[in-house]
């Protein structure tokens, strides 16, 4: 029993130095070793205890590397949180406001803009539009950004 839970252990400390990861990510991993319910919540909860195991951080974690990475929208951040396994609640937490997600939506498309030479005003604001529909930007971010970077190019 003992040998079970210290290569659940070392699997699951194997895994978090990699990157941060949330409870369901771990648990997951866990049972692909054993289907035993009890240990793998012994070894949850002493990494919980220990401070290596925080869905919240993790979700902090999580936005603050999309945003300087791979920009998402707040709907792609809730996606990819919800898959995680982070709850709606721990979402809502780190989730940035609706100024933060279209300044971040600007920051991105203001990289693009050069693609947007010899469009039509139209195409313009379609291709904005998808660039940032396929990065999980709101509805609201993105028709705020349409009108201002349809005129460049």
């Amino acid at each position: 029993m003992t040998d079970i839970r210290e290569k659940l252990t070392a699997k699951a400390l194997k895994l978090l130095s990699y990157r941060a990861r949330s409870v369901a990510e771990i648990r997951s991993r866990l049972e692909k070793i054993t289907p035993d319910q009890s240990l793998i919540d012994g070894v949850v909860n002493r990494l919980k205890g220990d401070g290596l195991l925080d869905d919240v951080s993790f979700a902090r974690w999580w936005v603050k590397q999309r945003q300087s990475h791979r920009p998402r929208g707040n709907f792609g951040l809730t996606v990819e949180l919800k898959k995680k396994g982070i709850s709606e609640e721990i979402i809502d937490q780190v989730l940035p406001d609706a100024a933060e997600e279209k300044a971040l939506a600007k920051k991105f498309i203001s990289s693009r803009v050069r693609r947007l030479r010899g469009l039509t005003s139209l195409q313009k604001r379609q291709k904005i539009s998808s660039w940032l529909k396929t990065r999980g930007f709101t509805a609201a971010a993105i028709y705020s950004l349409i009108d201002e970077f349809s005129k460049f190019g």
